[in-house]
């Protein structure tokens, strides 16, 4: 059975059938990492990043749109979502990829 939530402005869907093979597979070490990532008190490093003001502009308008607080959050967001996207792609493999600006 699958469940749509909405965090932060990001849908999640949770499937209860592949949740169970994904706990077989992965095992109990991804649900604790996930516990430790959904933790309000976790350690932060401020950062700065420079972007374009008609980016930061877009940003402020979707925010809310998005269930955001601000673009702030909205930009953690979509970092996070990549994240993990990459993380489950890549994790156990030892390819290496690179970015390129």
């Amino acid at each position: 059975m699958s469940v749509s939530y909405l965090l932060n402005g990001i849908q999640f869907e949770w499937d209860s059938r592949k949740a169970s093979t994904n706990l077989r597979y992965h095992g109990i070490m991804k649900i604790n990492d996930l516990k430790r990532r959904l933790q309000k008190d976790r350690p932060k490093t401020t950062i700065s990043l420079n972007l374009p003001d008609d980016v930061i502009a877009d940003l402020q308008r979707i925010a809310p749109l998005r269930g955001c607080s601000d673009y702030h959050a909205l930009i953690r967001a979509y970092v996070g979502q990549g994240l993990r996207a990459d993380l489950e792609c890549f994790e156990g493999n030892p390819a290496v990829f690179v970015l390129k600006e």
